[in-house]
């Protein structure tokens, strides 16, 4: 490109106008004559911009027209299925671009910079047709002394851009002071000519930013969860005359789960009692005979007291009761591979542990027993705060060989996960919401997938149901009844809700992120069910 610069004279101009005007002048980028008069001598400098392939970035007007762009953009692969220079900013900190010069270095004999300026493609919109540098989302100038090797590295890390689906164009420039001319002007290649929409598409450089979507939020449905109408009660049994060994409790124990104490001691299932099958509540004595009007016999539950059948009693377990004689007490710091419920003592801690046999569910309280004596929390026994399913005994209240140990408290199998609880169907309803972000996902759309799981298959690899749910945009409450659940494979599934968001692009591409809510467990009472078509 040629550059007319000014010197001024005391005398006038030799050059006559007529002969000014037969000068060829290069208009190849710097252009522009600057204040040409009859007082001035006039300079001509070429200036020629480097050439360069950028890496990281592609043409917006090639590649893209016959190449279809869709997918789903990961931490490990930003082109997906056709996509090109695509860098998702929820999953990786930084991105490269780099400049490999391939041709016109004469920027070297130059004092100057190499500069780009970064336009979102959201701003051209309203432009009348006219780019102005102020608009850039991200400038930056590389003196031309630190290029090396003709190739520059420009890494762009969080912060540098908004993080958002956009499209940007980067379009380079230089900033130099001339050579030739005495005054030795700086010249702003990007100012020195009037910069169009059309310049940057089909000169600048694209590239695309994308963000995953925040996760679903699946909801607690309404599905007569009986442990919101259930207490914690302590009965006690009236002993007729002639009744001695077999007793029947007034109340719904929940999941037929009780503790019984005889004159204060609690006694241990399996040992001193056994629970009575298809009978709610009744349980028979079998080591001794209960004296009337001698012996006190009391019994503790969680009353479930809603009106129906006995059967939701016997198939909704949220109690779990672990009963037994100690045995044997394992050495070991590690208990992963341990018998449960037993007893551990941790060298390293200097402590005994109690295994449980099911996690605690959080903030549930324990009733623990050691002979029939209830210990207190926090005093004689601590719940662990890294393993749910131990409690940790205090040094100076040693369990021994031959105790009767019984711990009697809610209990959740997934205790990792948000448990929706039970449903007396087959054919649950189910609920999630959109996170309120997703209101700002204008011209964007996207669908929701729902998947259903046995509780064993946590990474949802054998999935039994799946269902497809359109985004709505002003819509942020879902609801979907599921088909009817198997019986066969158990009473306990997990339920995980994906979001694809799509982002339209241009030539009618669409890049594709998604997010996963947490994975969520619930239960339905299969014999309920089965039964009550």
């Amino acid at each position: 490109m040629c550059i007319l610069c000014k010197k001024r004279v005391d005398s006038l101009p030799v050059t006559l106008p007529s002969e000014l005007s037969k000068l060829e002048v290069d208009r190849n980028g710097l252009s522009n004559v600057y204040n040409i008069k009859n007082d001035l001598n006039v300079c001509n400098e070429v200036f020629r911009n480097p050439l360069y392939v950028l890496d990281g970035t592609t043409k917006a007007t090639s590649g893209y027209t016959t190449t279809a762009c869709s997918g789903i953009t990961t931490a490990s692969t930003y082109t997906t299925s056709g996509c090109t220079a695509v860098y998702n900013l929820s999953e990786i900190d930084e991105f490269d671009l780099t400049f490999n010069i391939t041709g016109n270095t004469e920027y070297t004999g130059y004092t100057g910079n190499f500069c780009y300026h970064t336009f979102d493609i959201q701003d051209f919109i309203g432009s009348e047709g006219i780019v102005h540098g102020q608009k850039s989302k991200l400038s930056n100038c590389t003196p031309y002394y630190k290029i090396t090797g003709h190739s520059l590295n420009e890494t762009i890390v969080q912060g540098d851009l908004p993080k958002k689906d956009a499209q940007y164009i980067l379009k380079d420039f230089n900033l130099f002071k001339t050579q030739k001319c005495d005054d030795k002007l700086e010249i702003d290649t990007f100012k020195l000519t009037t910069q169009t929409v059309d310049d940057m598409f089909s000169e600048g450089n694209y590239f695309i930013t994308v963000t995953n979507p925040d996760k679903p939020l699946i909801n607690f449905s309404v599905n007569d969860d009986p442990l919101t109408t259930s207490s914690l009660i302590t009965e006690r049994v009236d002993l007729a005359e002639g009744q001695t060994t077999i007793f029947q409790i007034k109340g719904k124990p929940m999941g037929n789960q009780f503790l019984v104490t005889v004159n204060g001691v609690q006694i241990t299932e399996g040992q001193d009692y056994i629970t009575i099958p298809d009978y709610v509540g009744m349980f028979e004595i079998v080591n001794g005979e209960l004296e009337p009007f001698l012996d006190t016999l009391t019994v503790t539950y969680i009353n479930n007291t809603m009106n129906g059948e006995d059967i939701f009693n016997l198939n909704e377990d949220y109690l779990q009761k672990d009963s037994f004689i100690v045995t044997g007490i394992t050495n070991d710091i590690t208990t992963s591979a341990s018998t449960r419920p037993s007893i551990n003592y941790n060298p390293s801690r200097e402590r005994q542990e109690i295994l449980l046999s099911s996690p605690l569910k959080a903030l549930a309280d324990v009733i623990l027993t050691v002979n029939g004596v209830t210990l207190t929390r926090n005093v004689e026994y601590y719940h662990s705060s890294t393993d749910n399913k131990k409690l940790i005994m205090d040094p100076k209240y040693p369990i021994k060989i031959k105790d009767a140990i019984s711990i009697f408290y809610l209990t959740d199998d997934t205790a990792d996960m948000m448990d929706l609880g039970f449903y007396r169907t087959l054919t649950p309803t189910v609920n999630w919401a959109a996170p309120e972000s997703y209101s700002q996902y204008l011209n964007k759309d996207g669908k929701f997938i729902v998947q259903i799981t046995t509780h064993d298959d946590s990474k949802f690899e054998s999935v039994i149901q799946s269902y497809d749910v359109d985004f709505e945009q002003l819509n942020n409450i879902y609801e979907l009844t599921l088909d009817e659940l198997p019986t066969d494979l158990g009473k306990k599934f997990l339920i995980r809700v994906f979001f694809f968001k799509n982002f339209n692009i241009l030539f009618n591409n669409i890049i594709t992120t998604r997010a996963v809510s947490d994975t969520a467990s619930f239960s339905v009472n299969v014999e309920y069910g089965k039964n009550s078509y």
